[in-house]
């Protein structure tokens, strides 16, 4: 192989490297997204606990909108389970679940945070590689 074919390999794979670190970050912020999401939700949950049965309040319903409404049972809620389901269950247990969620959301970020990490190392380590063949591809090339 010559060194240009081998420059073009390197830079190829920093190539892929830095597209794969790409959708990491994209995969990241959909994770920060969700969990975003949830907070909100406990906070809603819990905050509609407090209040009693008749009590009016703000209920966020996303993109920064909230609709006003009387809370008509403080110890119920109704939560998805998929594919157009919802259970209702105390909101005791919906807490819980959305706990539990946030756990699995939180632990699924410092994963991934941890591979960005190891992977933006890498892609330093393969820039720097792709340089040095370069350098040394420009040094022997004819009329350099």
């Amino acid at each position: 192989m010559n060194n240009e074919e081998e420059v073009r390999r390197a830079a190829a794979v920093l190539d892929s490297q830095r597209a794969q670190l790409e959708s990491l970050a994209r995969q990241e912020e959909i994770l920060q997204y969700s969990l975003e999401e949830l907070l909100r939700a406990r906070e809603t949950v819990g905050n509609a606990r407090q209040t009693g049965k008749g009590t009016e309040a703000l209920v966020p319903v996303g993109a920064g909108a909230f609709l006003f409404m009387n809370v008509k049972d403080s110890d119920k809620a109704l939560m998805s389970i998929g594919s157009d389901l919802v259970l209702e269950e105390s909101v005791d247990k919906v807490l819980e679940k959305l706990d539990a969620r946030v756990k699995e959301i939180e632990e699924a970020s410092k994963t991934l945070s941890e591979k960005i990490s190891d992977l933006d190392d890498r892609v330093g380590v393969q820039a720097r590689f792709v340089q040095d063949l370069y350098d040394r591809a420009k040094k022997v090339a004819p009329g350099a």
